[in-house]
């Protein structure tokens, strides 16, 4: 292409002459500019065609900034660059030649300005000057200036918060442009955490290292109570319930109220410390109906009073029915009154029982654990046993709390009940064990009548003599009804190994207490039984 534009010359000038005048390359044309913030990619394209052609570029920058005078010049043969060594956050001017072998044509020109940054770190001196119920107000000063700062300046601030025990700051302050402000919309008596940032056009100061405010807004009085829940058992309510959700504060104290509602004139007021969520009230009275409410107090005062919980003294873990499980056994199962709730569960029953004739210190104790919600009692037709029970609740996160023993014993008569439906209950069976072959309390045994009785593994030589001498013995009063012969064998006692007493002569029957059955009685977490010389 030269030697063609080359030879178009000579022609020129041989015809006219020998004279021909210089021809300047045009403009270039600009057409991106990119800066950074220390360099800038700029990319043109090439003049039109001219004689003769572009040989070359010169790209210069020059600062506009007379604080900061900075020129640089770069040289390149192809229509894209990248100029370096530029200071941040400042204006240029950007012009771009073309050259060709008769010299420089004239510029093309932009301006642009190199990206900043943000400011090197947050306010200094924050502190807090007011607080309130639902916000607080913070002053701080300005960072200290710094290169960019200097010309750049900072120009907002943004105030972000969080509760002290979360994670995530919110914003509230946002380009706030004084060197003050005022959260509101926060809950009374609630530690909070905040941060304030300086920023500019590029950015926000990401260093807030030891700018970390803790301040507390002042407390108010206690939302109510909530959840609360009334628990009866013949003479006595427990009351259960969770704290505020909006406490405002520290809860210092309950109060609770409540008054029969045949005798409304009377209320019965009681003041707690915010020391448990549950309280046991023992002046009620079977069958009595009750209007309880609730508040709670900070150091500012008393919150408002819970709606009324309406109550009857009934029991809420009560008999369901007794029915005859065999001939020898009567099922007793519990049931649930109907304001247990998923929140309320029971964790265990226990179950008092002595026959007819006993003493107190004679009584058998027995716990049936949930889910299980029955006891199979060993009672023969016309025999007479008297059951009492407790129970243990639990409430959400309270500690589980006991109930009152019933006052009035249940009696169980053998012989008087329908037999069982045939139905699955919860719970492994809970049978309380029985001589295979005892008879009823009504059939008395002759006193002198001897009885062989096998306990466990431990007395297998006892065993096989008194089973020798029974077999004799059965033979010779079969063979010979003149002659009787006594046989004399070891008799044994059954002890309950929770209670400590021993279970009623009538369980030393003339058959052996299978060890089987003692096994069983060990898994219902009924308690072993232990054998003991008489």
């Amino acid at each position: 292409m030269r030697s063609k534009w080359l030879l178009l010359r000579i022609f020129a000038v041989l015809v006219v002459g020998g004279h021909v005048s210089c021809e300047l390359p045009g403009s270039p044309l600009i057409t991106t500019v990119r800066p950074q913030q220390r360099s800038v990619l700029v990319l043109f394209e090439t003049p039109p065609p001219s004689i003769p052609s572009v040989i070359q570029y010169r790209v210069e920058i020059n600062s506009t900034n007379t604080n900061i005078p900075l020129n640089r010049v770069q040289m390149t043969s192809v229509p894209v660059t990248v100029v370096s060594g530029l200071e941040e956050a400042l204006d240029y001017v950007l012009k771009v030649f073309a050259i060709n072998s008769d010299g420089m044509g004239p510029p093309a020109t932009e301006t642009f300005r190199t990206l900043g940054i943000e400011p090197d770190g947050p306010p200094s001196d924050i502190e807090v000057t007011e607080t309130t119920r639902t916000g607080f107000t913070l002053s701080w000063t300005a960072p200290a200036p710094n290169k960019v700062n200097s010309f750049n300046g900072i120009s907002v601030y943004n105030v972000r918060w969080k509760q002290a025990d979360e994670q995530q700051y919110k914003m509230d302050g946002v380009n706030v442009t004084s060197l003050s402000y005022t959260v509101q919309g926060l809950s009374p008596g609630i530690t909070y955490e905040s941060i304030i940032v300086a920023g500019n056009e590029f950015g926000f100061s990401q260093d807030y290292h030891g700018g970390v405010i803790e301040v507390t807004t002042n407390e108010d009085v206690p939302a109510p109570p909530e959840g609360v829940v009334v628990v009866t058992h013949f003479t006595i309510a427990v009351v259960l319930w969770q704290p505020p959700s909006q406490p405002n504060g520290e809860v210092l104290t309950y109060e609770i109220s409540y008054f029969n509602i045949e005798l409304s004139s009377q209320v019965h007021t009681m003041e707690l410390a915010a020391i448990g969520l549950y309280q046991v009230l023992t002046d009620v009275q079977f069958g009595e109906n009750f209007s309880l409410r609730m508040r709670a107090a900070t150091a500012v005062g008393w919150g408002p009073y819970t709606m009324p919980t309406l109550f009857t003294v009934v029991p809420q873990v009560d008999i369901q029915e007794k029915c005859a499980l065999n001939d020898s056994h009567i099922r007793v199962v519990f049931s649930f009154s109907h304001n247990i709730t998923d929140s309320i569960t029971v964790k265990s029953i226990d179950v008092y029982l002595r026959e007819s004739g006993q003493l107190a210190e004679e009584e058998i104790t027995r716990k049936i654990l949930s889910p299980q919600n029955y006891i199979d009692i060993p009672v023969f037709a016309n025999e007479v046993w008297f059951m009492e029970y407790s129970y243990l609740l639990h409430y959400k996160e309270s500690a589980p709390v006991p109930s009152q023993r019933s006052p009035n014993a249940i009696e169980i008569i053998g012989g008087q009940y329908y037999q069982c439906p045939t139905r699955e209950l919860p719970g492994p069976t809970a049978v309380l064990p029985r001589p295979s072959g005892h008879t009823s309390s009504s059939q008395t045994t002759p006193e002198n009548t001897p009885t062989c009785v096998t306990v466990g593994e431990d007395h297998t030589v006892a065993i096989a003599a008194a089973t020798v001498s029974c077999v004799l013995g059965l033979a010779l009063i079969v063979g010979i009804v003149v002659i009787a012969t006594v046989c004399i064998c070891k008799r044994h006692q059954i002890k309950d190994a929770n209670s400590g007493s021993y279970l009623p002569d009538r369980f030393k029957g003339r058959h052996n207490v299978d060890g089987f059955e003692i096994s069983e009685y060990e898994a219902t977490n009924s308690g072993p039984l232990l054998p003991k010389e008489s």
